[in-house]
């Protein structure tokens, strides 16, 4: 799920296929677009947070191995959503950089990932507490932009 608005059919079509044990997955979004609403509450959820491509592999991959015996959906919480902590000497320094590299007019994030020695872990998690501090604001079309201090 994708720019699903809170209160969106969409939500209710995942929530039954969650019900009948169908695999869910969210992009999350900036908490402050309205388009985000409904893919972070299913993130908040249940939903599996999806990031990239390799996401969806792992998923599969998991199901594959599932032995006779285990719960499926132990199976994936285990593997998946259990997120490995980020180094906070690694976020530190991240943050300065990543604070360098974003100017006031919108540029495309995965361009900005790309130049960078950053995951794009990193960078969700470093440019989300910079919306949510009012210090970076997410666009449409993938792309951020540096608010101006005022």
């Amino acid at each position: 799920m994708v720019e699903v608005a809170a209160w969106s059919r969409s939500l209710i079509t995942a929530r039954l296929a969650g019900e009948q044990g169908q695999e869910i997955f969210a992009v999350p979004g900036s908490p402050l677009d309205p388009r985000a609403k409904g893919p972070n509450k299913l993130n908040r959820d249940s939903a599996i947070l999806l990031e990239n491509a390799e996401d969806v592999l792992e998923v599969l991959t998991a199901l594959r191995q599932n032995t006779i015996g285990e719960d499926r959906e132990s199976v994936i919480r285990t593997k998946l959503r259990t997120p490995a902590p980020l180094d906070e000497t690694i976020l530190t320094q991240a943050r300065a950089t990543i604070t360098e590299c974003l100017v006031p007019p919108p540029s495309r994030i995965d361009g900005l990932v790309q130049d960078s020695n950053y995951s794009i872990d990193i960078w969700s998690h470093v440019l989300s507490d910079m919306a949510l501090a009012g210090l970076a604001e997410r666009h449409p079309f993938g792309a951020v932009s540096l608010l101006p201090m005022l």
